[in-house]
C-alpha cells in the first residue's frame, strides 16, 4: 500500500510535536524542581501529595498549639519560681524577726521589707503574657487578677480552664488552677507577719508566721512542679509532631520533588530527539519534492 505524501507529514509533524512537548514538560520539572503541578498530570500522585499536605496543615497547626502552651507554662513556671523566691526572702526575714534581741526599729524596717515583698507579690500575680491577658485570671483575661485596697487583697479572675489542643481531639490545661488562693493566701499571711513585726509579737512570728510561710512555698513549688511536668509533656509532644512534619515533608518531597540530574539527562535527551524529528521531517519533504519534480 503506498503511503501519501500527507500521511508521511502528518506522521513526522506528530513525532515533531510529541518530541516538542516532552521537551517542554521535562525544561518545567527542571526549572520548577517538580514532577507535576496539576492533578490532572498525575492524578494518583497528585491525591497523595493532596492527602499528605492536608495531614501536615493540621499537625503544624498541633506545633503552633504546643508553642503556644509552651511559651504559657514556661511563663508560668519562670512566676512561680520568683513567688517561691519572695516567699523565702519573707521567711528570712521573719526569722530575724523572730529574735528575742530585736528592736523595735529593726522590727519597723522588717515590716518595711514584708510590704515591698506584698508589691512584687501582687505584680507578679498581674503578670501579662505576650498577647497581653492576664496570666493567672483564667479565662478572664482581660481582667486584672489582683487588686489591693487597704490591707487586703481580691481576685478578679476566675479559675476556669485555659485549654489548648495537644492533639488532634485532645486539649491540656496550660493556666494555674487554684491561682486566686495561692497568691491571696499567701499575700494575707505576710500582712499578719507585718502585723507582728509592728506590735512586736516575736512568738506569734514563730508559731505561726513561720510556719504559715512554710506552708505556702511548699504549695507553690508543688504547683510549679505541676506545671514542669506538663512543659516536658508539651516538649516531648513537640518532638513527635515535628518528627511526623519531617516524615511528611519528605514523603511529599519524594512523590512530587524531580531528580534533577536525572530531569538535566533526559531534558538533554529529550531535546536531541526534538531536533532529530526536525531534521528527518526536513529532509523527508525534500524527497518527497524530488519526486514531485
Amino acid at each position: 500500500m503506498r503511503i501519501s505524501t500527507s500521511q508521511m507529514y502528518q506522521s513526522h509533524l506528530g513525532r515533531i510535536q510529541d518530541a516538542q512537548t516532552q521537551m517542554f514538560n521535562l525544561q518545567r520539572q527542571v526549572m520548577t524542581g517538580k514532577r507535576f503541578e496539576r492533578m490532572s498530570e498525575d492524578p494518583v500522585a497528585g491525591q497523595r501529595v493532596l492527602s499528605a499536605q492536608g495531614l501536615q496543615r493540621r499537625l503544624e497547626q498541633t506545633d503552633r498549639n504546643l508553642r503556644h502552651a509552651d511559651e504559657y507554662l514556661g511563663l508560668t513556671e519562670t512566676t512561680l519560681g520568683q513567688i517561691s523566691d519572695l516567699t523565702q526572702d519573707a521567711k528570712k526575714l521573719a526569722i530575724q524577726g523572730a529574735s528575742a534581741a530585736a528592736q523595735p526599729e529593726s522590727l519597723q524596717a522588717l515590716a518595711t521589707q514584708i510590704g515591698e515583698i506584698q508589691k512584687r507579690l501582687v505584680d507578679l500575680g498581674n503578670t501579662r503574657t505576650t498577647t497581653g491577658g492576664y496570666l493567672l485570671s483564667g479565662q478572664d483575661t482581660g481582667t486584672r487578677a489582683f487588686t489591693v485596697s487597704g490591707t487586703g487583697i481580691t481576685y478578679n479572675g476566675d479559675d476556669l480552664p485555659v485549654n489548648v489542643e495537644v492533639r488532634p481531639g485532645e486539649t491540656m490545661r496550660v493556666n494555674l488552677p487554684q491561682a486566686g488562693p495561692l497568691v491571696t493566701d499567701l499575700y494575707n499571711r505576710l500582712e499578719n507577719l507585718k502585723s507582728n513585726l509592728l506590735a512586736g509579737r516575736t512568738q506569734d512570728i514563730s508559731s505561726t508566721d513561720l510556719v504559715e510561710l512554710e506552708d505556702s512555698r511548699s504549695q507553690v513549688n508543688a504547683a510549679r512542679g505541676s506545671i514542669g511536668t506538663l512543659m516536658q509533656t508539651v516538649a516531648n509532644q513537640k518532638e513527635q509532631t515535628q518528627r511526623r512534619i519531617d516524615d511528611l515533608t519528605t514523603r511529599i518531597s519524594e512523590v512530587q520533588d524531580v531528580d534533577l540530574a536525572e530531569a538535566m539527562t533526559n531534558l538533554q535527551l529529550a531535546q536531541t530527539a526534538y531536533q532529530a524529528a526536525l531534521t528527518v521531517t526536513g529532509r523527508a519533504s525534500q524527497l518527497s519534492l524530488m519526486d514531485y519534480l
